[in-house]
């Protein structure tokens, strides 16, 4: 995997849309219908950002993920991943219960829209439209202010994608139902720069940035308000 393919080809292919109005939030929750056969919105949407991926080509909605943060008027209120894994978190040795609330968030509700996976295409060894979204939905947490990403996930999927470059830490010692454990991604250091992932991340941040209205300074990968 190439930085050649992943900047030229693959960020000519994609946009890569913060979705910021109900329209945009319908084409999100549409996505998920099509990979979970319902609609599924639920109580954590009222306190969760939106992430799109928009095949140009064809003019259509490739995918979707979704970033839960603590609501702001009940900062107390766990996210699924503490509900599913009590206390036994942490965070670069620092358990989730000391953390400020509104410093962290959860990944979850990724969708792939069918027609765009070659058929038993296995998402758990992470196709290249999944890390796309993984980057997108990185960039996304940075640009809010976020510290550190949790999501959950299956060995597998943690392995490669630490391979790409993504730099996720496991963060607990318990699995869900469907053999997932909690993995953790430091937003100030969790991508590595030698990895071919990294010019396309720089790439999709500028992109979100831009739509968040919010001016980059960049200095040795560091990322704040101009």
């Amino acid at each position: 995997m190439s930085k050649l393919y992943l900047v030229e080809d693959f960020a000519q292919d994609y946009d890569f849309i913060y979705a910021n109005t109900d329209e945009l939030k319908r084409q999100a929750y549409q996505l998920r219908s099509q990979t979970h056969n319902r609609l599924g919105i639920d109580q954590y949407d009222a306190h969760s950002h939106h992430i799109l991926l928009k095949h140009k080509a064809s003019n259509t909605y490739a995918a979707s993920a979704r970033i839960i943060e603590s609501p702001a008027k009940n900062p107390d209120k766990q996210l699924p991943f503490e509900e599913s894994h009590e206390n036994n978190i942490w965070a670069s040795r620092i358990a989730v219960k000391d953390l400020s609330r509104r410093s962290f968030s959860e990944l979850s509700r990724i969708s792939i829209a069918p027609n765009f996976l070659p058929e038993g295409t296995n998402l758990a060894l992470v196709p290249e439209i999944l890390l796309g979204l993984y980057l997108a939905s990185v960039s996304l947490a940075r640009l809010l202010f976020h510290d550190y990403i949790f999501v959950e996930l299956p060995e597998i999927s943690f392995k490669r994608l630490r391979v790409h470059g993504l730099l996720f830490e496991q963060a607990s010692n318990t699995f869900n139902e469907q053999g997932k454990a909690v993995y953790c991604l430091s937003l100030e250091s969790g991508i590595s720069p030698a990895s071919p992932i990294y010019e396309l991340y720089q790439h999709i941040l500028n992109e979100m940035a831009h739509q968040l209205n919010i001016p980059l300074v960049q200095d040795n990968d560091e990322v704040r308000r101009a």
